[in-house]
């Protein structure tokens, strides 16, 4: 299997049609997003990995079969950052900072590159104002321009943070202007 992120070509893939994009976000979904991809049949998946794979601890969510679903990782209100890859520990880094301060941001594992929640991100209109994705690599046709062109005639503030290896005070810098 080959690892491949964080260079211009994957966002290419994820735009693909047939293709499915998985960002792990840390080394027990690689396990568990590989173990998913080799019983596919008839199916052209690609693992988007960003090394080294940190350890996470949170609640794995190991269901793929339902394509381009994220998994909220936490529960906030007001901003949510999406996260890409392994970008999530970097957000879940900021939101300890900002939990810290009395501010609970939603964290979400995009877990797909190919398309977008949907249901999830239409779930966070009603108590989120802005929302922030994080992924590491190219802002061009990637996954925070799927984000926003979802949002695109919506009162949501959308922001997207692109960059090879974005860190928590990344994305504390650009959450300073989303709080409202």
């Amino acid at each position: 299997m080959e690892a491949l992120y964080n260079f211009p070509g994957v966002n290419a893939l994820s735009n693909m049609p047939g293709v499915t994009v998985l960002a792990p976000s840390c080394e027990r979904e690689y396990e568990a997003m590989s173990a998913w991809a080799v019983r596919q049949q008839g199916r052209a998946i690609v693992l988007a990995v960003s090394t080294p794979l940190p350890q996470l601890d949170y609640e794995l969510d190991t269901e793929y079969d339902a394509a381009n679903t994220s998994q909220q990782v936490r529960e906030g209100h007001g901003v949510a950052v999406i996260a890409a890859g392994t970008t999530l520990q970097a957000a879940l880094e900021a939101a300890d900072r900002l939990a810290a301060e009395g501010k609970k941001l939603t964290v979400i594992n995009a877990r797909f590159l190919s398309g977008i929640d949907c249901a999830l991100l239409s779930s966070l209109e009603p108590d989120h104002q802005a929302v922030l994705t994080v992924e590491a690599g190219e802002l061009n046709g990637g996954y925070g321009q799927k984000v926003a062109a979802f949002f695109g005639d919506r009162p949501m503030l959308v922001r997207c943070l692109a960059k090879p290896a974005p860190t928590s005070a990344d994305i504390l810098d650009a959450l300073a202007t989303m709080w409202t």
